[in-house]
């Protein structure tokens, strides 16, 4: 995968990927390890996918995207890199089509894969040049930060789905009670002084953004509550 080469004005940060890899990786197998073995095949929301997909396709996005697009390596797994690359969601049709277990993997399996994707990226953002002009995923670093990105924003897909589960399908997470008290603040209006507005950034000024945060666009807005 080349040399990983050093830049006084590099946009990625080794150390600081990989430990929000890490911390990524933690967070969502904490979220996976909150439901009951026999949600596995489970589809909460008719048009999602069962839970199964979700916990291929957050490392199957990353070996597809990362590795195999951004700096040239086979993969892993092809027919499961194939599988776990679909859409979050499935069409009507497919859904419908779908029993629980017709065309998913063994968890095993599953696990076995992320363990050994987690590997390769791992190793990837500690030797590998992941950032160059070679291609548009490597430019700036950017196939570091979609791929930080993409399980963030996983994680709060599970979350409102994991949300339609019963609740004696879910373990609460040690060290965490529920919030029972607390007072909820009176509503009212709060006046928001006239002033200027930027949305969006430029590309170069930010290290990553997805394509609708650009151009910036500053705007005027009146006073207003």
């Amino acid at each position: 995968m080349g040399d990983k080469g050093s830049s006084a004005n590099a946009v990625v940060d080794r150390q600081l990927a990989i430990q929000s890899y890490l911390e990524n990786r933690g967070r969502t197998q904490a979220l996976f390890d909150m439901l009951d073995a026999d949600t596995y095949y489970d589809r909460p929301i008719p048009l999602r996918h069962p839970v199964v997909f979700y916990e291929g396709h957050i490392p199957a996005f990353s070996v597809n995207c990362f590795l195999k697009k951004g700096l040239g390596s086979p993969g892993l797994d092809g027919s499961l890199e194939a599988l776990f690359a679909r859409g979050i969601d499935p069409s009507e049709q497919q859904a419908a089509k779908q029993s629980a277990t017709s065309e998913w993997p063994d968890r095993l399996r599953v696990k076995q894969y992320a363990r050994e994707a987690d590997d390769a990226i791992l190793d990837a953002l500690e030797n590998a040049q992941v950032e160059g002009d070679s291609n548009a995923v490597t430019h700036r670093g950017q196939g570091v930060f979609t791929m930080l990105e993409h399980e963030v924003m996983h994680q709060e897909t599970l979350l409102y789905m994991w949300h339609r589960f019963p609740l004696e399908r879910k373990t609460r997470p040690a060290n965490t009670a529920l919030v029972v008290d607390g007072v909820v603040p009176d509503r009212q209006m709060v006046r928001v002084s006239a002033g200027r507005a930027t949305l969006g950034a430029v590309v170069e000024e930010i290290p990553f953004g997805w394509d609708n945060e650009f151009p910036s666009l500053v705007v005027d807005v009146p006073e207003f509550s």
